[in-house]
């Protein structure tokens, strides 16, 4: 396993790429919203890359599943994709106008605040 891997714009977007593949595969559809590092990379270009991606998605526990398999084939940290991010955000509010789409696979739609 890579010590402290670097997720570039590029690198992220291929990873999210084949979680929407692994999506498909199931039939099923995805849902994830980016938050810290992740976002600085893809939305606003501060950051020339990130050691994780945050974020929060659904349905969490088939995605859950899909990030330890992408972790094990490209030995990646198991938490390269995790959500710890959701303890620290509130949920008073909580609704899709919230969040605005940035880009979207046939099977994964990326969300951000």
């Amino acid at each position: 396993m890579s010590a402290h891997p670097r997720f570039t714009a590029e690198e992220i977007r291929r990873l999210l790429a084949e979680l929407n593949d692994r999506l498909a595969t199931a039939g099923l559809h995805g849902e994830i919203s980016l938050y810290g590092g992740a976002l600085m990379v893809l939305l606003w270009q501060t950051r020339t890359a990130t050691r994780d991606i945050d974020a929060v998605f659904v349905p969490p526990s088939e995605i859950r599943s899909m990030i330890q398999a992408i972790a094990k084939a490209h030995d990646l940290p198991d938490a390269w994709l995790n959500d710890g991010v959701k303890g620290w955000l509130s949920r008073k509010g909580e609704n899709e106008k919230t969040r605005t789409p940035h880009f979207s696979f046939s099977h994964l739609e990326v969300l951000v605040p």
